[in-house]
């Protein structure tokens, strides 16, 4: 209706799909500088994917058959009475599972708890066997590691340089060798 009345809209999105859908024309911006602008008739998705990212987007090779890939981690029915509720999950060999969420939605909390930092309710699995974490250095031991989400704040120790954080979780095994 806008757009029979005349009304100019400017529509930003990833989703290249609607931008096929929807608009008349498109302007590509890369690094702060116009890459591409024409009509939407002159470019395809895999055009405007190029013009977005600077080189060719192929996504054929990122499919893989995941069901050669054997499970690593799971999580059933995962709870710890206020952050996070009845959540379940599973992971296999070369996969990377995204959590998507907003700040404070318990993803954190999630797998801090699934690191041994927090207590839960439910089953974690590694390599198919049920195992109860209930600290860091059993989960390490475990093969389990933990990013958090501010890094600086939670992640390495200011005062230290980055040779020093990152010995810091093999030191107790090297210090054990002598």
């Amino acid at each position: 209706g806008l757009k029979a009345r005349g009304v100019s809209i400017i529509y930003i999105s990833h989703i290249l799909e609607d931008v096929m859908r929807l608009c008349d024309r498109t302007t590509v911006l890369r690094d702060g500088n116009m890459v591409q602008s024409g009509p939407v008739a002159e470019v395809t998705t895999d055009d405007l994917a190029r013009f977005m990212v600077g080189h060719d987007v192929r996504t054929e090779a990122l499919q893989r058959d995941k069901t050669t890939a054997h499970e690593v981690l799971r999580g059933e029915h995962l709870s710890d009475g206020r952050a996070f509720r009845d959540v379940s999950f599973s992971v296999r060999s070369g996969e990377v599972l995204g959590v998507p969420g907003l700040l404070g939605d318990g993803r954190s909390e999630l797998f801090q708890a699934v690191f041994g930092a927090g207590p839960y309710e439910g089953e974690v699995f590694i390599e198919g066997k049920p195992v109860k974490v209930t600290s860091t250095p059993q989960a390490i031991s475990l093969g389990i590691g933990y990013v958090p989400r501010n890094r600086k704040e939670n992640g390495i120790i200011k005062d230290m340089d980055i040779v020093e954080n990152g010995s810091m979780v093999p030191l107790p095994r090297l210090a054990r060798r002598g």
